[in-house]
């Protein structure tokens, strides 16, 4: 993994480019939601599935910079500990 810092994730988090990327993901992961709420189960449970697995990577991406926070932060905290 490249070595980033805290404050070049929270900067970035701050950029109007990653809050369109959120606001476009959630849109999209709200759409595709409100589809499966429609969608018979029975004869297109590989279109709900589809979905449930876009609506999942969207999250994963939005999740993205806390996740490579708390890694650099456990990394911090086992730097400190000697470990």
């Amino acid at each position: 993994m490249i070595d980033i810092t805290l404050h070049e994730v929270e900067a970035f988090v701050q950029t109007r480019m990653w809050k369109q990327i959120c606001e476009d993901a959630l849109t999209r992961a709200l759409l595709l939601s409100e589809d499966n709420d429609i969608l018979d189960p029975i004869g297109e449970p590989s279109k709900i599935s589809r979905n449930q697995g876009e609506i999942k990577a969207l999250k994963w991406v939005v999740d993205l910079p806390k996740v490579i926070k708390e890694e650099i932060e456990e990394k911090r905290g086992e730097k400190e500990n000697g470990k």
